[in-house]
Parts: structure tokens; C-alpha cells; sequence
């Protein structure tokens, strides 16, 4: 898992681990937006999150999830509420 993490997600060549993030925060707007979104599929990709570390140590506070994700999630909620 830490090689997916580290050569994959944590690319700077290609910065994956961005694309990721991103793609899932457009779903979850095309959702809130009447559009239909393979849930399922979604919902894996946060599990991946999840479980997966910052470092192979894995200390529950450095989930990918909590470090990479959550906060542009709750970024995007808070514009999404100042908005409407």
C-alpha cells in the first residue's frame, strides 16, 4: 500500500494524488446538482483514502483522508453554503 501511495497517488510527475481529490469533489457537486454519479465508486475511492497513511507507521491521525482530502471537502462545503 505504501508503494501505491508513494509512486501513484504521491507523483509530482503526474500529480495523481490531485486529480483524485478533485475528481471525487466534482462528483459529489455533480450529485448536488441533480447529476447521476456511480456512488459505489465513489464511495471506494474515500475508503482507499481511509486506509491509506502518510507514512508506513500508520498513525490513525495521518490518514490520507484526514491529511489530502477532508479539509478541500470541507472547503468546498463551507463555498458551497456561502453561495446558496
Amino acid at each position: 500500500m505504501g508503494l501505491f501511495r508513494d509512486h501513484i497517488l504521491r507523483s509530482r510527475q503526474n500529480e495523481i494524488g490531485r486529480h483524485f481529490n478533485n475528481i471525487i469533489l466534482d462528483q459529489i457537486q455533480m450529485e448536488r446538482d441533480g447529476d447521476s454519479i456511480d456512488r459505489g465508486t465513489i464511495r471506494s475511492c474515500v475508503y482507499m483514502l481511509e486506509g491509506l497513511y502518510e507514512t508506513d507507521e500508520e498513525n490513525e491521525n495521518e490518514k490520507l483522508y484526514l491529511t489530502s482530502f477532508e479539509g478541500k471537502f470541507f472547503l468546498c462545503l463551507l463555498v458551497q453554503l456561502w453561495l446558496y
